[in-house]
């Protein structure tokens, strides 16, 4: 008698039925432990290439991501790993990414003889935009809140203007690099007090708004 082991594991069986490309090796021993052993290989049968997009590529948390199967050849099942701890088995499915990060997804195709194929690409879920407008400055030169400025990462343009308390406009700027260092446009400085500010702005998520108040600046 002889046995006949193949390296997927299956033990005295002739042929092999639904093999994905990739080498196949055998062992074929007698009953004197006599042993002979090949390597066959097994060309492509089935062409698949896992493939997708998704929209919108970018954005803020919470953002809802919609994702499109764009693999090649016959394709019955799909899986997908959205790199949050979701998963999916709908051809193109959507996610919910409630927290900002980089998030790497994973499709995951099968074709009728079980052969399978991957594609990843990486999502980038920004946080949301936070705007911090300071009411108190001081510009004394002591590198310390020398000059009124809003600070924010998530900005696209900006405009802001400075008033005194009979409105009259002191200062205004309009880039995102702008500040006040408590100064009219003409240069001169002016005292201590309760000064206005109108900043006008509009996000990356093209949000426009609208921010008033009042700004305290001691020498």
């Amino acid at each position: 008698p002889f046995q006949l082991i193949w390296s997927t594991g299956d033990i005295n069986v002739a042929s092999l039925d639904s093999l994905c490309e990739g080498s196949y090796s055998y062992i074929l021993i007698d009953s004197n432990n006599c042993t002979v052993s090949d390597t066959i290989s097994i060309g492509l049968l089935s062409q698949i290439n896992a493939y997708f997009t998704f929209s919108p590529d970018s954005g803020f948390a919470p953002i809802q991501v919609s994702f499109t199967d764009a693999s090649g050849g016959t394709i019955i099942g799909w899986m997908w790993d959205f790199g949050d701890n979701n998963t999916s088995t709908s051809q193109n499915p959507s996610n919910q990414y409630t927290n900002p990060g980089t998030y790497p997804v994973t499709l995951t195709i099968i074709d009728s003889l079980g052969c399978g194929d991957s594609y990843t690409l990486e999502l980038t879920v920004l946080p949301e935009s936070t705007i911090i407008v300071p009411n108190i400055f001081s510009p004394n030169g002591d590198g310390i809140n020398d000059v009124f400025t809003i600070k924010s990462n998530f900005l696209k343009s900006i405009k802001g203007s400075i008033y005194n308390r009979w409105g009259e406009l002191l200062y205004h700027w309009n880039n995102l690099n702008g500040f006040w260092d408590g100064r009219t446009l003409a240069g001169k400085e002016v005292p201590d007090g309760t000064y206005f500010y109108i900043v006008e702005m509009v996000t990356l998520k093209g949000e426009e708004k609208l921010v008033k108040g009042t700004l305290t600046l001691i020498r």
